[in-house]
């Protein structure tokens, strides 16, 4: 029944499910007649081939190795009652087969899978990842929303980024810690190099930003400084105990010494277009999280309610997927 496989090498098989490169490919598509190519660098790149070929059929079975694409219907069901057959089809969402042979467990690829669904989700996070300073982690690139504009799905308010004011400044890489602004509320300052106020520290984010980083230009400097001077001893150490104690790794008593602070890209407000729903412009496509432009936080973001994006608008969007919701 499963005489027309393309044979794949053990370390092949497992990149293609990891996403490592891949190189040297020996093999032929028999079932679909079509070269592969031997210098094939990434398991995108399989994936890739396949598709323009029109081999993305249903299914796809890994069996010990061996991939075999365009499974049949009587296939499927011989899978599916086999013994160690770990996925088969479910619903209308086609599922990769996997089976264990000898001791071994070849899992399916979630790249061709997702390829396949019938319905999808974005949910890749903001765009932290392409600014020097951020409070996301720099794997955060904005990749939802490039995928989405190569393939005409509207997008929002791209401009829309809120920009945090005061976040420690370290020359280390990766994401920035907040300094959260109810310090200033308890009466923290900010102050320049010459330790002189200037700036309403109440003010809204960006407001307080566009001084700090005006400031900053005016003395040719990489940061300001935020000052607890005026904030009781007590309220430091009992309301804000996490920023005292990341500040000491660092060197610095917020007890007896003003802190280095930048601002930080902080969250984004635009994203790929979506309705009440959270469907985006394309059938069957919904995006939830900070990916998205839902239209609830208009142009700056109240503090603390992203849950907005990331419970409620992707609890609706499960609800309308399964037509619970209308």
């Amino acid at each position: 029944m499963f005489e027309k496989y393309l044979e794949v090498k053990p370390e092949v098989a497992k990149a293609i499910l990891e996403g490592k490169p891949v190189v040297a490919l020996e093999s032929t598509i028999i079932s679909h007649g079509m070269p592969y190519p031997k210098n094939v660098e990434t398991a995108l790149e399989v994936e890739r081939i396949i598709r323009e070929n029109g081999a993305i059929p249903a299914t796809i079975a890994i069996l010990g190795g061996k991939l075999k694409v365009g499974l049949t219907e009587e296939e499927v069901e011989y899978l599916g009652k086999a013994k160690n057959v770990v996925k088969t089809s479910r619903r209308d969402i086609p599922f990769i087969v996997a089976k264990k042979l000898d001791g071994a467990t070849t899992v399916a690829s979630t790249m061709i899978l997702a390829a396949m669904a019938g319905i999808k989700i974005f949910a890749t996070g903001g765009i932290g990842g392409q600014y020097q300073h951020s409070t996301n982690y720099p794997i955060l690139t904005g990749d939802g929303c490039e995928i989405a504009r190569k393939h005409g799905v509207e997008l929002e308010h791209m401009d829309y980024v809120q920009i945090h004011p005061t976040c420690f400044y370290t020359e280390n890489p990766g994401r920035s810690f907040l300094i959260s602004e109810s310090a200033r509320g308890e009466g923290a300052i900010i102050l320049n190099h010459k330790k002189e106020r200037f700036v309403d520290e109440l003010q809204p984010r960006d407001v307080v930003t566009k001084a700090i980083q005006a400031e900053m230009e005016k003395e040719g400097v990489k940061y300001e400084f935020l000052s607890f001077e005026n904030v009781p001893r007590e309220t430091i150490l009992n309301h804000f105990p996490h920023i005292y104690e990341h500040c000491m790794k660092y060197g610095f008593d917020i007890l007896m010494m003003p802190i280095p602070i930048v601002p930080a890209q902080h969250y984004f407000m635009g994203g790929i277009h979506v309705d009440k729903f959270s469907h985006t412009t394309m059938p069957h496509l919904y995006a939830v999280g900070e990916t998205s432009c839902n239209g609830v936080h208009g142009k700056n973001r109240l503090a603390s309610n992203s849950l907005l994006e990331s419970l409620v608008f992707a609890k609706r969007a499960a609800k309308h997927m399964i037509g619970e919701l209308v």
